[in-house]
């Protein structure tokens, strides 16, 4: 276990398997993946792995971005779902013309 301390900016955290770290250093991984989304980066450091190397080993990578409190906007509430049921015992309402 190691425990950092973050500056406010943002920072990325990248999990990966022992494949990828065979292949890759820290900073030739972080090097890849810059400027994508998490999901993207993730793919593209396994790419890049594949690509150093023509590896048999596992390449499982996980990339997480972490953003300060302060800057992180506050999640959206999740959209409300019809309800199917309720439109079995409420008519909708017909305008005719």
């Amino acid at each position: 276990m190691k425990q950092v301390k973050l500056s406010n900016a943002c920072g990325r955290l990248i999990i990966a398997s022992d494949g990828i770290w065979d292949a890759l250093s820290s900073k030739m991984a972080a090097k890849s993946c810059r400027g994508l989304p998490a999901e993207l980066a993730a793919r593209q450091v396994v790419k890049e792995a594949l690509r150093t190397r023509w590896l048999k080993d596992d390449t499982t990578c996980i990339v997480v971005n972490i953003i300060p409190l302060e800057n992180s906007p506050l999640p959206s509430p999740p959209p409300k779902k019809p309800n199917k049921l309720r439109s079995f015992f409420i008519p909708e309402q017909v305008s005719i013309n």
